[in-house]
């Protein structure tokens, strides 16, 4: 079986139920990511109670981070910073090492080469990205990848300029109309660019 599911809580405005908006009546948007984290567990739950997770793959991953006033910004969708950008993914299942952490870059368009590679199938020749199994399993590099990312958010909802960005382990280039760079070792709160126009 295949079955996704999206949680949209962890959204603004951040009104966990209870009893968590209770617990984090100072930090509302920790109230929705732990109100997430015990729905997911109750999915967990409910495939070990019926014998499914000893044969299960689980892919776990956001759609986004929030900024929470990074660079000015409280939610996301305008700027293209790791803040919002750099995601979770999280993989469990038969023969997936627990507690595996990849460093390297890794992307979204990476997740069903993945899959499909798990599954023992081809993901076919048009598809994008790279399976993140031999990173996983046996601890080799991945090829050095480059992410791609844009927002037309601020285009569409303010009048602003759309940014679109490209991201590698070591640099990232914001194509904005003041256009930015970083090194991201040396910079990872991307607080100087280094390109300065």
């Amino acid at each position: 079986f295949f079955l996704w599911t999206h949680y949209y809580d962890a959204h603004f405005p951040y009104d966990a139920p209870e009893p968590f908006g209770s617990r984090f009546q100072k930090d509302k948007y920790s109230g929705e990511i732990a109100y997430v984290d015990h729905q997911v567990g109750q999915l967990l739950k409910g495939l070990a109670e019926r014998g499914l997770a000893e044969r299960t793959l689980v892919v776990l991953m956001a759609d986004h981070g929030e900024s929470l006033g990074d660079h000015g910004e409280f939610t996301h969708g305008v700027f293209l910073y790791d803040s919002t950008m750099h995601i979770p993914l999280i993989t469990a299942g038969p023969g997936v090492p627990p507690g595996k952490l990849v460093t390297q870059q890794v992307r979204s368009i990476d997740v069903m080469p993945t899959i499909v590679d798990y599954l023992g199938l081809s993901p076919g020749s048009q598809a994008q990205g790279t399976s993140l199994l031999p990173a996983v399993l046996e601890g080799r590099s991945l090829p050095a990848s480059f992410a791609y990312m844009e927002t037309l958010y601020p285009k569409t909802a303010l009048g602003w300029a759309e940014l679109r960005a490209v991201r590698t382990d070591e640099w990232k280039y914001v194509a904005a109309p003041k256009p930015e760079l970083y090194r991201l070792p040396d910079d990872p709160a991307e607080a100087r660019s280094v390109k300065e126009s």
